[in-house]
């Protein structure tokens, strides 16, 4: 609020608002936003799929369900589904019927509480980071 009150935004001296690392991105000419929706559904109820991946609502269906091609195991990385996703209760019933289930999570959750193997996700000094989505956001 300081830089704002003595004109000092994006100035030296001031707080400047970074450039981003990589540019805007051309988007392909006509109708939709590059890809294609739907090239395959899920197994159970039909639900179409995004960029190569399902709707969280499709989860539980397709751990309950037995048959060729039933989920039967799953990998968790800094996620609780079992709280965020549509019809937690059924997501957590469904998850303990998995034959085997990692998560990467600091914390112990309604999620991770299922899985077989619980890990450490690596301390930020260890993993090198650049923010490509939210530099071009910072003040």
């Amino acid at each position: 609020v300081l830089n704002v009150l003595t004109g000092n935004l994006d100035r030296p001296g001031g707080v400047l608002f970074p450039l981003p690392a990589a540019g805007p991105r051309p988007r392909p000419a006509g109708p939709g936003k590059g890809f294609t929706l739907g090239r395959w559904l899920s197994r159970v109820s039909g639900h179409p799929e995004a960029k190569s991946e399902l709707p969280i609502a499709a989860l539980a269906e397709e751990i309950e369900t037995a048959g060729e091609g039933r989920i039967r195991a799953l990998v968790a990385i800094a996620a609780n589904p079992v709280l965020s996703a549509p019809d937690g209760r059924r997501l957590d019933a469904a998850l303990s019927g998995l034959d085997f289930m990692v998560s990467i999570d600091p914390y112990l959750n309604e999620t991770s509480r299922h899985a077989h193997v619980v890990l450490p996700p690596p301390p930020p000094s260890q993993s090198a980071h650049h923010d490509f989505a939210f530099n071009g956001f910072a003040i």
